[in-house]
């Protein structure tokens, strides 16, 4: 005889977007990479796209960006920012 034990899961907790930047309006749930020079950055989308974006406060949006571990390819596309990290 053979018995089937019903395996109990933790249901999922809903996920929380991070806020997002301000200024900025897309989720850094849909970001995959950036790169960073001299105020501009080019973001790839998890959906392939390309976008473009300079803020005034590029220290505190690149810090943003690493702080929500969207991958820095900066290093392998442009020579590497001079960032003072707070």
């Amino acid at each position: 005889m053979i018995r089937i034990l019903k395996t109990i899961f933790p249901k999922k907790r809903p996920s929380i977007e991070p806020e997002p930047f301000p200024g900025f309006p897309v989720p850094v749930s849909k970001l995959s990479a950036f790169a960073y020079r001299e105020e501009h950055f080019i973001i790839a989308l998890k959906d392939r796209t390309i976008i473009h974006h300079q803020c005034i406060e590029h220290v505190a949006f690149y810090n943003w960006l690493v702080e929500h571990k969207v991958r820095d390819i900066s290093k392998d596309v442009l020579k590497r920012p001079v960032v003072k990290h707070q």
